[in-house]
């Protein structure tokens, strides 16, 4: 599919964010198929079940919540990146950033990053957003510091049987 016929929720010069379409199954796997990115998500392999499940979760959370992990796409190489988003947690909302390792380092966390929480902030009004990073994750670390998140304490995560870092980024 062409970047020109897909739904954009969100975008900048650098980025594009979209809607899930119904032929992006090979998307998700491109991310959470990928162990270099999964290993810091949780200690098992996603199967190709659990991928499109994960999709099917995403289009669900959109329709009732107007947000998600969505398709992120880099205008200037044409090509997927990864995945950006936000759910909703009490009143905040938790961001979530999975990049292509081969697209780290060149400036798509933060732009993307900055498009969601501009939109959480502007938009859904959070008064927060949080994320949580695994402790070998030195590339969204990056990202988050680049975003303006400060550390605030660690959290146990189940899937990674691991203590994440948490983040906070208020909107004052």
């Amino acid at each position: 599919m062409e970047l020109k016929d897909r739904k954009v929720f969100l975008e900048n010069d650098k980025v594009l964010v979209t809607l899930w379409d119904k032929d992006d199954e090979y998307l998700g796997y491109l991310i959470w198929g990928n162990p270099d990115i999964v290993k810091y998500m949780t200690s098992f392999a996603y199967t190709i079940q659990n991928i499109n499940q994960m999709i099917d979760e995403e289009k669900r959370s959109f329709q009732t919540t107007g947000v998600c992990n969505f398709p992120v796409f880099s205008k200037i190489e044409n090509a997927f990146i990864g995945v950006c988003g936000l759910h909703q947690v009490d009143r905040g909302y938790q961001f979530y950033l999975a990049i292509m390792p081969n697209k780290w380092h060149r400036g798509y966390g933060s732009e993307v990053g900055s498009l969601m929480i501009d939109y959480a902030f502007r938009v859904l009004k959070a008064p927060y957003v949080f994320a949580l990073r695994h402790p070998d994750d030195e590339y969204l670390e990056v990202v988050l510091e680049k975003l303006k998140f400060e550390r605030a304490s660690k959290r146990y995560w189940k899937p990674t049987n691991k203590m994440h870092y948490s983040y906070w980024l208020s909107n004052s």
